[in-house]
């Protein structure tokens, strides 16, 4: 596997629509089948005006090898991130089971679970269990620094390896020229098709506050899913950079617990995020920042026992029998006496 890194530039190429994610995807010329992006998680974090984003992505691809274009603030290093690390996250958002005894029911009337906030569960995609293990291994070949005002940089790069951008991506790209972002190309190759799930890219850049770059996900032409897991100092929340809000879904929030983590943040917050029309629902890149509170969340998970005799709830076992046993002493207290002489 071979990443090689460029940067910077606005060609205007046409391609077939193709997924987004924290940047573009640029695939070969004439490609038939476009990539399509299974699931993309990130974990972010701000340490001294250096941002680190851990950016991982399960994608489904008809090529050996595709480009993917990040834009950032500043000029960016890509290295490979640690599998690891989505682990520890997954086992540090493990939340406190108790049992509710339940007495009138039965398994088949209700949920098995009843979670205490919007979601009581860890990562659940496939990268999250032990199939992290196989995904598809990469390495960093090269790399290179690129003024964002070089307009022949990146259109030297896609040439080079025969990539491709889509028009609206062209144009969302010239957007962050304008704004005097970075671009951060990079080749991912292998001797298979590119299927299931990629190593991690670490991508750090100075910044002053929290960013991931979603406006190019605009041009996406399928629905978008992304998870972001924020660790700061306090519960964080997300908005668009413009400062307009964004649908979101928060399914852990706490306090970090493993010192591994605490080195990052010492709040770890995971917000899911669905846009199933990007090109209305997706207007900025995203920014994160502190919540009104620290209050947490999906850290209870309330486990249903149902106590139950022969398919029957006990509770109402119980109601019957005690409704005999009364009915039966109010008979025998309505019997008659009789009289021994």
């Amino acid at each position: 596997m071979m990443l090689a890194i460029g940067g910077a530039a606005l060609p205007q190429i046409v391609t077939p629509p193709q997924a987004q994610a924290a940047g573009a995807f640029a695939e070969a010329t004439g490609t038939k089948n476009p990539l399509v992006i299974n699931s993309e998680s990130a974990i972010l974090s701000l340490k001294d005006g250096q941002e680190q984003i851990d950016l991982r992505l399960n994608v489904t691809s008809s090529n050996k090898d595709m480009g993917l274009i990040i834009p950032t603030p500043a000029p960016a290093t890509v290295t490979l991130g640690a599998t690891t690390d989505f682990s520890v996250v997954g086992m540090e958002m493990t939340p406190t089971v108790s049992a509710n005894d339940r007495w009138f029911s039965q398994p088949d009337e209700s949920a098995s679970t009843e979670p205490t906030g919007p979601s009581t569960a860890a990562p659940t995609d496939t990268t999250d269990s032990v199939a992290i293990l196989d995904r598809v291994q990469l390495s960093v070949n090269t790399t290179s620094t690129i003024k964002p005002s070089d307009t022949k940089a990146l259109t030297t790069w896609l040439t080079k390896f025969k990539y491709e951008l889509t028009p609206d991506t062209t144009d969302l790209l010239a957007r962050y020229a304008d704004m005097g972002w970075s671009f951060t190309a990079v080749r991912v190759t292998s001797s298979q098709l590119l299927v299931g799930d990629l190593s991690p890219l670490r991508i750090t850049f100075e910044s002053d506050q929290l960013v991931y770059p979603l406006a190019l996900a605009q041009a996406a032409t399928t629905p978008q899913s992304v998870t972001l897991y924020a660790l700061a100092d306090h519960r964080e929340t997300a908005t668009f950079l413009g400062g307009s809000t964004v649908a979101q879904q928060v399914t852990w929030a706490r306090p970090t617990q493993n010192p591994q983590l605490q080195a990052r943040g010492n709040y770890l917050t995971a917000i899911s995020l669905k846009f199933p029309i990007p090109a209305s629902q997706i207007t900025d890149d995203l920014k994160l920042q502190q919540a009104p509170n620290d209050d947490e969340t999906g850290t209870t998970e309330v486990v249903n026992q149902y106590m139950s005799l022969l398919g029957i709830p006990i509770g109402w076992l119980i109601i019957g029998v005690s409704a005999v046993l009364i009915l039966a002493v109010l008979l025998i207290a309505l019997i008659p006496r009789r009289r021994w002489n």
